[in-house]
């Protein structure tokens, strides 16, 4: 009885095993946008909903409505607000799971099989990173392998493919695009009533959208998919989505060539609905995070498919699908993380999406808060730890994530900038970056960190500005498999603070 037991969900049992293992490495791994969402809620729960700083209009700059109203629900409840994110995060990924479970089962896999996809799933480097970093990863990862499982079976899909709407920037797009592949192939699923509820999180959600912010579309779309060369984009994208794209169009192929009959209505559901979120992630020009953020919805529904289609096809096709699948499959957690995971490690500070930074940018916060106690307004590069650190100063976010005009000039992503406006704001202190240590060969501030912090600190009005003493380090690490190509594999780079002088009278 143990040994079937054992035999049957071994793989399962070590996928579980494995989860909590390395959730508990991962668990305290928050990125710098993280803490953007983290002051817009705690604003709102201060009475200051919708705004994330004081001097300029409301914009929309968190990238997940659902996500934003969870985290505020965690504070409702009493809970910190980096604690309720983590522990949302979590549920989330072990919903991701159970999800990648019943999507094997209803591929025709058996309980082993379905075990490896989890075990899968469990391993990926990005799964744990991202789950837990204060994003709403985990939240779209759950609802996107429940939406297809639901639509697979024909059972509990209207939910959260309802709240797919809600749940990113590219959410409406995507259920759209859900509607109409329904209307096509499952026109039974789609009652007027049925129809309405799919829609209505999203309508609600863009009515409020234009009576608070008064656009159509969040302020996260205009900074990060809008204004830049279209061409350079798509071809990022393209680099970007390629390690699932490859094994996907192997599953598209055994489709089209008969090899994947036996469930072949399945197999076109699951795979249609990865490749519309991958045809958008694509067009949107992928992301600049490490471990592949943006694609991680797609993994537990994307191994659940090449596992059947292993199974289904001839050596042929289990030789296209293993080399397709090695990109993704060099994406597992490293053995010396895993080992130290299995030790009871945590992840060391250095290998979190901006090493120490956050660290930095807090200690940095309380040195401010002791020299302008009455606050002031501060533009930044890095729009997260430091700004809420700061709830009682104005912020002027330079990269546009935060600012309605920086987010609509020219420029790809992370390329936006406005000196000129930024400027005209007269912010008392410009916090800067640097890879050089201030005063090396005579010289403070060193550009090249970023080119908007360049052209700011090149325009001729930033003469009216002069470093200060303070000057906090921080280092990073470059991730495997990144680090495999990179020239420098530990960093250090500082924070700087300028001060506006006071006009001479």
């Amino acid at each position: 009885m143990i040994r079937r037991i054992v035999c049957q969900y071994g793989l399962l049992m070590l996928a579980a095993l494995l989860f909590v293992v390395l959730s508990h490495y991962f668990f305290w791994q928050t990125g710098d946008d993280s803490y953007i969402y983290f002051r817009y809620v705690e604003r709102a729960l201060a009475g200051k909903w919708w705004s994330w700083s004081d001097h300029a209009p409301p914009v929309e700059g968190y990238s997940s409505p659902l996500w934003y109203l969870l985290l505020i629900a965690g504070g409702k409840l009493g809970l910190p607000v980096i604690t309720a994110a983590r522990l949302w995060g979590l549920l989330f990924a072990m919903l991701t799971v159970a999800g990648a479970w019943r999507l094997s089962h209803l591929l025709g896999l058996g309980s082993r099989a379905a075990g490896f996809v989890c075990l899968l799933l469990v391993l990926n480097h990005g799964f744990h990173y991202w789950s837990t970093a204060g994003l709403e990863t985990a939240l779209y990862m759950a609802l996107f392998v429940c939406s297809v499982a639901g639509i697979v079976s024909g059972r509990h899909w209207l939910l959260p493919t309802a709240l797919i709407g809600i749940a990113r920037p590219e959410g409406p797009f995507l259920l759209f695009g859900i509607i109409i592949a329904l209307a096509m192939f499952r026109r039974h699923y789609l009652t007027i009533r049925v129809l309405v509820l799919l829609v209505a999180p999203t309508l609600l959600w863009l009515f409020l959208r234009l009576a608070v912010y008064g656009v159509f579309l969040p302020n996260t779309f205009y900074a990060k998919a809008a204004g830049g060369d279209l061409s350079s984009q798509l071809l990022t994208g393209a680099i970007y989505s390629m390690p699932v794209a490859l094994p996907l169009l192997a599953v598209w192929l055994l489709w089209l060539t008969g090899k994947l009959d036996d469930r072949r209505d399945a197999v076109m559901v699951a795979a249609g609905m990865v490749s519309m979120l991958l045809g958008i992630i694509w067009l949107g020009g992928g992301d600049w995070m490490f471990h592949f953020r943006l694609l991680m919805p797609l993994l537990a529904p994307l191994f659940a498919l090449c596992l059947y289609a292993f199974g289904q096809s001839g050596w042929p096709g289990k030789t296209i699908l293993s080399v397709t699948l090695v990109p993704l499959l060099l994406l597992v957690v490293p053995p010396d993380h895993l080992s130290s995971a299995l030790r009871g490690d945590k992840l060391p500070v250095v290998y979190y999406q901006e090493g120490e930074f956050t660290r930095a940018s807090i200690m940095l916060a309380e040195q401010l808060q002791d020299s302008y106690p009455d606050g002031a307004l501060m533009a930044v590069n890095h729009a997260g730890a430091l700004p809420w650190a700061l709830p009682d100063f104005d912020v002027i976010d330079m990269v546009g994530l935060n600012d309605a005009h920086i987010a609509r000039v020219e420029g790809n992503m992370h390329k936006k900038y406005d000196p000129d406006y930024v400027l005209s704001l007269k912010p008392a202190l410009v916090i800067l970056n640097s890879r050089v240590r201030p005063g090396t060969d005579g010289v403070w501030y060193h550009t090249g960190y970023w080119s908007g912090e360049t052209a700011l600190v090149e325009h001729p009005d930033f003469a009216d500005y002069q470093p200060t003493e303070l000057a906090y380090a921080w280092d990073w690490h470059m991730p495997f498999p990144y680090s495999v190509f990179a020239r420098n594999k530990k960093l250090t780079s500082w924070i700087l603070v300028y001060r506006r002088q006071p006009a001479e009278r």
